[in-house]
């Protein structure tokens, strides 16, 4: 805990005094959290990892869209891409969609990014949804009672309010292995684009990478 402290402060500074951009103490302790979670998971997946149903990607229920949701955080561009790729029952894509946010300045407001898919959930006229993220911290702040300490408390809320609308609607953490294909499409944005939609299908850099495709 002390060595991942000491490193968010010392990233901290290099990025006041490289990019003029400083994080507040609240947001350099939900950043030590979530390594800290990311840490822990990575260590209970054991020093040999081996493949299981639990890192595969599963199909939701007939009826329902799964998106998984993704970030790519740029730290000395302040920016992030978040990637988001919606599937049915069948495991066909009905969408794939990667967005810019600019300024981001830590990893845990790019993952909130949450929000972007269920704005386009809403737009695709989407009933009844299941999101999938691999960033436990920001998962446990849209599900945790009471008012968050974070200092995207206003964010967590709006996506806590987007929510409301669908028949039914959760989000939930899953290993960082069920993601990959979500986090292919962010990653595959050109930095001088701000959004890009794919229907039935994914960008062409992700067709591309089979061993990305069937996860």
């Amino acid at each position: 805990m002390g060595f991942l402290t000491c490193w968010s402060l010392w990233n901290n500074r290099n990025s006041c005094f490289h990019n003029l951009r400083c994080k507040t103490p609240s947001a350099i302790l939900v950043e030590v959290q979530r390594l800290l979670d990311e840490y822990k998971e990575a260590n209970s997946q054991g020093s040999h990892q081996v493949w299981s149903r639990d890192n595969a990607w599963r199909a939701p229920t007939e009826g329902v869209v799964k998106l998984n949701v993704d970030a790519s955080f740029r730290p000395v561009l302040g920016a992030a891409s978040v990637g988001v790729v919606a599937r049915n029952h069948r495991g066909e894509i009905l969408l794939s969609a990667a967005k810019k946010l600019c300024p981001v300045v830590d990893s845990l407001q790019a993952e909130l990014a949450i929000q972007y898919g269920l704005c386009l959930a809403t737009e695709f006229a989407y009933q009844h949804i299941l999101v999938e993220s691999d960033c436990l911290l920001a998962v446990n702040e849209i599900h945790k009672q009471g008012e968050s300490f974070s200092e995207w408390y206003g964010l967590v809320k709006d996506i806590v309010e987007a929510t409301l609308p669908f028949f039914s609607c959760a989000i939930t953490h899953v290993h960082r292995e069920v993601n990959r294909l979500a986090d292919s499409v962010a990653k595959s944005l050109a930095w001088d684009c701000s959004c890009m939609i794919w229907r039935d299908c994914l960008p062409p850099d992700v067709c591309n990478n089979l061993d990305v495709i069937h996860q």
